[in-house]
Parts: C-alpha cells; structure tokens; sequence
C-alpha cells in the first residue's frame, strides 16, 4: 500500500511539474490570441458621467454626476450605489464639490452644457 501511495505522490509531482513547466513556456500572444475585444457600457445613449469626487483617505466612497440627470454615492467602491439627487428639476449635473470641511456637504453644479440627444428636458 505505502507502493501505491508513493507512486501516486510521484505521479501528482511530476503532473504539477509538467503544467507549470509548460504554462510558462506560453508566450502573451499565445495565451491572449483567443480574447477579442468588446464594450463594456454605456448599452443605451444615457450614461455620460460629468464629475466623480472621492473623499480624501477613502478610496471606496465617491460621487457621481451625470449629463443625463442625477447624482449617485457609493461607499464600497462601485459595487452599490445610492441615488442622491435623482427627483429634482434641475436635470443634468456639470459638476460636483465636496466641502473639505465637512464630507457630508457636497455642492452640484447642474445644467451640464452638452447635453446632446440622450438628455430630455
């Protein structure tokens, strides 16, 4: 039995020899030659974004403005976001500040002045 378990080891060693021995004879245009390229979004005309501002010391909480309406947080980075001002008349956002004394305070500039025809007034 202890036979069996030897060769088994040796066969699962030289295995694991043999692929990385071989993975890194593949040169980048082997292993890439198969991807092709393709977007990735906007899908529709909306989804121009004007303005993003972070937070100073906090990579995962943002903000972002659109030209077709709306301003949105996130505070896991992208993953999820919050709309904040999505309801209101003014409709397209140009710009957005953060008040360096007070993170919660964000100032938006809205009426973004190329809205083109994926905005409706």
């Amino acid at each position: 039995m202890k036979f069996i378990n030897y060769c088994a080891a040796l066969f699962c060693v030289t295995v694991i020899f043999i692929t990385t021995a071989l993975a890194q004879t593949q040169t980048p245009d082997k292993v890439y030659k198969n991807m092709k390229w393709r977007p990735i979004g906007p899908a529709n005309m909306g989804g121009r974004t004007t303005d993003i501002e972070g937070i100073p010391g906090d990579p995962s909480t943002f903000y972002i403005g659109g030209a077709d309406g709306g301003v949105f947080k996130t505070t896991n980075g992208g993953v999820t976001m919050t709309s904040l001002f999505t309801d209101q008349r003014a409709y397209s956002i140009g710009d957005i500040a953060i008040a360096p004394s007070d993170h919660e305070v964000i100032w938006l500039g809205t009426g973004e002045g190329d809205p083109r025809n994926s905005v409706g007034y």
